[in-house]
């Protein structure tokens, strides 16, 4: 999962942030890659932007999130390390299903307790 601010009304910023549904015939994208921020998408993507932090949780839970999908090469270094070290520190809610080349496919396994 990623989220980049390129601007502070993030117009024009489409990121990646995935999530599926409970339902296997209903695949939900958070955001739809689409230029449109509603109200609700901007305090969602602030609570995301340093995910896996307890305000993203809680938005993966509301919206009932089971995977997060992390595209490391959309990171500098200093973010990819700061990523790395909240999703140690989360690693019980977020084990590691798959990593090919610079993508890893984690699923949420619980929701830790704010």
């Amino acid at each position: 999962m990623s989220y980049q601010q390129k601007n502070t009304d993030l117009a024009g910023n489409s990121t990646e942030i995935h999530w599926q549904a409970d339902s296997y015939t209903t695949t939900h994208r958070l955001n739809g890659y689409s230029d449109y921020a509603s109200p609700v998408w901007r305090v969602d993507a602030r609570a995301l932007r340093h995910f896996p932090c307890l305000e993203g949780f809680e938005v993966l839970h509301r919206c009932h999130a089971r995977y997060v999908i992390v595209h490391r090469e959309l990171y500098g270094a200093r973010d990819l390390r700061e990523t790395d070290a909240r999703l140690a520190h989360f690693r019980d809610y977020l084990p590691e299903i798959v990593r090919d080349g610079s993508l890893e496919l984690y699923e949420v396994a619980g929701f830790p307790k704010s």
